[in-house]
């Protein structure tokens, strides 16, 4: 019995990044600086004025979740930092009136097709901010709020 082929760290940033870069078109812009990579994950950074947008690898759960940031002086500023972040899906669920469910589907698939499911994956990202994320993709002061 085979075992499915993982997702390379590679094959994410390489994939994120052109599925990701839509939010160009909303003024975003990748920030390399901001990314990490190690052999367990990745992230693939977008930065506007006052939102950023985080989306991580994980190799070992083959998963991709994201987390929105606030944006001071061109940097990320988390929780941590005295900033904001936060998952996504609780984001929207609480600022955005998002009532989808925060079902495993959605950054997540079992996979079946190798590199196929990583776009699906990474699509579900983009159509979930596209439907449900205007408020971010605004990048005003008030996205966060």
């Amino acid at each position: 019995m085979m075992s499915e082929p993982q997702i390379t760290v590679a094959q994410f940033r390489e994939a994120a990044q052109d599925r990701f870069k839509f939010l160009q078109g909303f003024g975003f812009r990748r920030s390399p600086e901001s990314e990490v990579m190690s052999p367990t994950g990745a992230t693939v950074v977008f930065l506007g004025k006052h939102v950023g947008l985080v989306f991580a690898f994980d190799v070992r759960d083959q998963r991709v979740d994201t987390q929105v940031a606030m944006v001071q002086n061109g940097k990320l500023r988390r929780n941590w930092e005295g900033g904001f972040s936060s998952d996504l899906f609780t984001f929207l669920v609480r600022h955005a009136g998002y009532r989808g469910s925060h079902d495993r589907s959605v950054g997540s698939t079992h996979r079946a097709a190798g590199d196929g499911d990583l776009n699906q994956m990474l699509d579900m990202w983009v159509d979930l901010l596209r439907k449900n994320g205007q408020k971010l993709l605004e990048d005003s002061p008030e996205s966060l709020t």
